[in-house]
């Protein structure tokens, strides 16, 4: 009782000590209360703005990859609707003025009889010239567009992606360097078409030399004749560059206008034959061109097909075998409805390198 008294004792001497102490912590725990309440509340909505901020960003992205996929796939339309035509008709005349089997054909007309007749070792030696001269022709046709397709792709894929990210960020690529930059287009045709006929004449004669006109070739083996002659042509192959674009990466000024070749080259045009070169160069652009010689091989080879109906088992001698060979290189010539040109288009593929192009543009 006595320790009862002196706690009550106690308690009233320092009852107002009591009482504030007692208001503060409670004022504390209220206002931690309160501060955790409203802490709680701020986190939530600061993760809220950040989550709607991200699905914007998110939003915001995916917008932009559907833009750059549509561009991107307005490229290759425009590739295979404008640029494609022009250069495989130019491409065409050039290799017909290289590689003439008509002075051929008629020599060996004229040869028949009469004063301008032919001996023997005349004939044959014609004959064997026609024989080279043919498959040199249509190889050359099929293997240059595919060359000229692929390269127009890189051209518009890194011009595209450049005129691309220009707008976006606010700046201009001069038209005078879209259009020297597009003009090395011309220089396969005007240049590196005598360098292909060289290496593919130099790859059929390898094949080819020992064979007599004569030899019955069955379907499958002229095919694989075919295959013998792109396997050589393809082993010789160590810089495309060569067919595509010039060494200096300057365009020969006899062959263009001053005007618009110009003796000055900007950066921007040197960055985008620099940038040229190195896609030609790279490990994708000899993966996709092989892809792209085997389906102008074998879109060539059914349209010999026709040539084997109602013929014996054992095949075609390879002297009816030259016209027919010749007479496939011009369906190559085709500009109006190309299926070759669609064969190359509708590879994985080339659809994948173009993509790969137009992405690493930047």
């Amino acid at each position: 009782m006595a320790c009862y008294g002196d706690l009550r004792a106690w308690f009233r001497r320092r009852r107002r000590a009591i009482l504030i102490a007692a208001g503060a912590l409670g004022a504390g725990c209220v206002l931690y209360y309160g501060f955790t309440r409203y802490s709680a509340a701020a986190l939530a909505r600061a993760r809220a703005v950040e989550e709607e901020e991200s699905r914007l960003r998110a939003e915001t992205e995916e917008e932009r990859i559907l833009h750059l996929r549509r561009h991107c796939d307005e490229i290759q339309l425009l590739a295979d609707a404008t640029t494609l035509p022009s250069l495989l008709a130019h491409l065409s005349e050039r290799l017909f003025e290289l590689v003439n089997l008509s002075e051929l054909t008629r020599q060996l007309m004229a040869g028949k009889e009469g004063p301008q007749a032919l001996t023997p070792d005349e004939k044959l030696n014609l004959w064997q010239k026609l024989k080279v001269s043919s498959f040199t022709r249509t190889l050359c046709a099929a293997w240059g567009m595919g060359l000229v397709q692929l390269f127009v792709r890189v051209q518009l894929n890194l011009l595209g992606r450049q005129l691309f990210i220009s707008t976006a960020s606010f700046g201009d690529l001069p038209f005078s360097t879209q259009h020297k930059f597009l003009a090395f287009g011309d220089f396969l045709p005007l240049h590196g078409i005598a360098l292909l006929v060289q290496d593919v004449e130099e790859a059929v004669t390898e094949v080819m030399r020992d064979i007599s006109l004569k030899k019955a070739y069955s379907f499958d083996e002229l095919r694989d004749l075919l295959i013998q002659i792109q396997a050589a042509f393809e082993k010789q192959q160590k810089d495309w560059c060569r067919y595509l674009l010039p060494e200096n990466d300057k365009l020969p000024e006899e062959d263009y206008p001053v005007a618009e070749s110009s003796h000055s080259r900007d950066d921007d045009e040197q960055l985008l034959v620099a940038k040229a070169r190195d896609v030609i160069s790279s490990a994708e652009f000899q993966h996709t061109l092989g892809a792209v010689l085997d389906a102008l091989l074998d879109t060539m080879v059914q349209d010999l097909l026709p040539y084997y109906q109602g013929q014996p088992a054992v095949g075609l001698p390879l002297a009816k075998l030259v016209p027919a060979v010749s007479s496939v290189g011009m369906l190559l010539d085709n500009r109006q409805d190309s299926k070759y040109v669609r064969a190359v288009a509708e590879l994985p593929e080339v659809k994948s390198f173009s993509a790969m192009v137009y992405g690493s543009a930047a």
